[in-house]
């Protein structure tokens, strides 16, 4: 039975694209560039500075101007990591069932401590979580699995009983190297076929859907009074539209999803910040 829910933190837990765009724009404008508008900014949160300084300026590791512009991008970001900063809707709800339901939750990110532990204070969470761990708190951050093998130790959990819920790729790349269950946050979109779990897929469609808090907290609900033993697909939908043609699709008419609840889809890194 699942009993400890890690989160990933930027894009997942907290929406923090307004600061992070912020100090992107602020780059920007020295270079005498325009600001980019925020729908442009947000799907590339999740990579973190890497992504950022990609969209912001076509650079990737290794060009002339990335390592100044990334330690120029965290200097900006440390004088204020929280200032647009908020939990997605419906994740503080989810975090009260979780507590409610005796279930232990934490974070597991790339970002570093320099801006997580700040960041977890500002928004009262640093010291109701189980377990901050940092993209510097462990010898290598994901994909690695060795943050969501730190978090399950310090939160006191076997691994098989632990839930991770993240965004982007190395998430899932990071729980194939241990016996973390995880699902995907329901912007997250990557190239292949992986199972589908029909009471995690309500989880999965949960984040910015109407009735995502309320989804969140039937799942939770499910899991701390219902659920017999772990969650062990590994989940992911091919891209929000389909998610919630899909949820919308199976709330209007439940018969016309599969018996397991699966559905057809094709398709088809490592780095702190």
């Amino acid at each position: 039975m699942i009993d400890t829910v890690l989160f990933d933190l930027d894009g997942t837990l907290a929406d923090t694209a307004a600061d992070l765009g912020a100090v992107l724009n602020r780059l920007r404008g020295e270079a005498g560039l325009a600001p980019l508008p925020a729908e442009t900014i947000r799907p590339h949160v999740s990579k973190g500075v890497r992504g950022l300084l990609s969209v912001g300026f076509a650079l990737v590791p290794g060009d002339g101007r990335y390592a100044g512009l990334h330690q120029r991008f965290l200097d900006f970001y440390g004088e204020s990591p929280c200032v647009a900063t908020r939990l997605f809707e419906g994740m503080a709800e989810l975090l009260e069932r979780l507590e409610a339901g005796r279930l232990r939750w934490g974070i597991v990110t790339n970002k570093t401590s320099r801006y997580t532990l700040p960041l977890m204070e500002a928004l009262g969470l640093a010291r109701r979580a189980v377990c901050i761990v940092s993209g510097d708190s462990s010898p290598r951050p994901k994909p690695a699995p060795d943050p969501l093998l730190l978090a399950s130790t310090i939160a006191g959990a076997n691994p098989a009983q632990c839930l991770y819920v993240g965004d982007d790729l190395r998430d899932m790349e990071a729980v194939r190297s241990c016996r973390v269950a995880w699902i995907a946050h329901a912007r997250m979109a990557a190239s292949m076929e992986l199972r589908r779990d029909p009471v995690v897929y309500l989880q999965v469609v949960a984040h910015h859907t109407e009735s995502g808090g309320d989804l969140a907290s039937t799942w939770v609900a499910k899991q701390s009074s219902a659920c017999r033993g772990p969650v062990t697909s590994q989940i992911h939908l091919e891209n929000h539209k389909r998610q919630r043609r899909a949820f919308r699709s199976r709330r209007l008419n439940p018969a016309s999803a599969a018996p397991d609840g699966s559905r057809a889809g094709s398709g088809n890194r490592q780095q702190r910040h």
